[in-house]
């Protein structure tokens, strides 16, 4: 179940955008669950250097650059409770403000306490990306990536669950269900020449889903040579889903190094509602 949601609102340098908000309380509304905005001001520390304060006036910069993040999570907040409102859900927003090498510390803190964390990205979103990350490889609990550039989104009606038979896929497969449940179409795709696999039981796969309710197709592809984030996505677009449902893959001490190819590709260009697990 999901009856719990959590927003990471960005406050600097860019604030989140009034369409990952609607994005939110669209979602928080169709599965009857509360939503709740985390905005964190950015509390900048600078140590003391005479010449950077004669050159560039360095106090005065961070002292415009948390005012900034001030405002944004005041005005975000202010517009998240006011769309909430509107809605008829349950909602809140909490203000928190910390340096900046403690807020996925925080967020992981907040994420592990709710059912789904949305975090809105893009192609100048790297600070979230960060946190995302973060989130997703130290909460124990789903995010879903919200791409920026095309928010608003609707509530996700066409499905695709990327399925390698895997414990994090299993694990993305099992935190969707409630999503799941509210498409009109699901689709099951798994790509048959990316990983061996000794045993693909697509009907075992099929029988999980029914006991859930949930009536999918399952279609077995190959990859044409090129790799799974591309086929992943063409089949997406093919296929008009609106949500693709996907473990993600990293070490948690070095994902600098070893994130998956297809997370990493999610997380720096998300082209469709994703959820991820790990």
């Amino acid at each position: 179940m999901i009856k719990d949601m959590l927003i990471a609102l960005a406050t600097y340098p860019e604030a989140t955008g009034e369409g990952a908000l609607e994005t939110a309380v669209n979602l928080a509304s169709a599965l009857d669950a509360s939503l709740t905005g985390l905005a964190v001001e950015v509390d900048i520390q600078v140590s003391s250097n005479v010449v950077a304060d004669m050159v560039l006036d360095v106090r005065s910069l961070v002292r415009e650059a948390e005012s900034k993040s001030r405002d944004a999570a005041t005005a975000l907040c202010e517009r998240l409770n006011k769309l909430g409102h509107a809605a008829g859900i349950q909602q809140g927003a909490r203000r928190v403000r910390c340096i900046q090498s403690r807020i996925p510390e925080v967020m992981i803190g907040s994420a592990r306490l709710h059912d789904l964390t949305l975090f809105t990205l893009g192609p100048n979103t790297g600070q979230q990306r960060w946190y995302a990350e973060e989130v997703i490889f130290g909460s124990g609990r789903p995010v879903l990536v919200v791409p920026e550039a095309t928010a608003p989104h609707p509530v996700p009606r066409h499905v695709t669950v990327a399925w390698d038979y895997s414990r994090g896929a299993a694990r993305a497969l099992g935190d969707s269900m409630p999503l799941l449940r509210l498409a009109e179409s699901v689709r099951v795709v798994c790509v048959a020449d990316e990983k061996d696999v000794p045993h693909r039981d697509s009907g075992a796969v099929m029988a999980h889903l029914h006991h859930h309710g949930i009536d999918a197709v399952y279609d077995e592809i190959g990859s044409d040579g090129k790799n799974i984030h591309d086929t992943i996505r063409g089949y997406v677009e093919e296929n008009g889903s609106e949500l693709l449902v996907m473990g993600a893959y990293g070490h948690s001490r070095l994902r600098q190094f070893v994130l998956g190819g297809a997370t990493k590709a999610v997380l720096e260009q998300p082209y469709a509602l994703t959820l991820m697990s790990h």
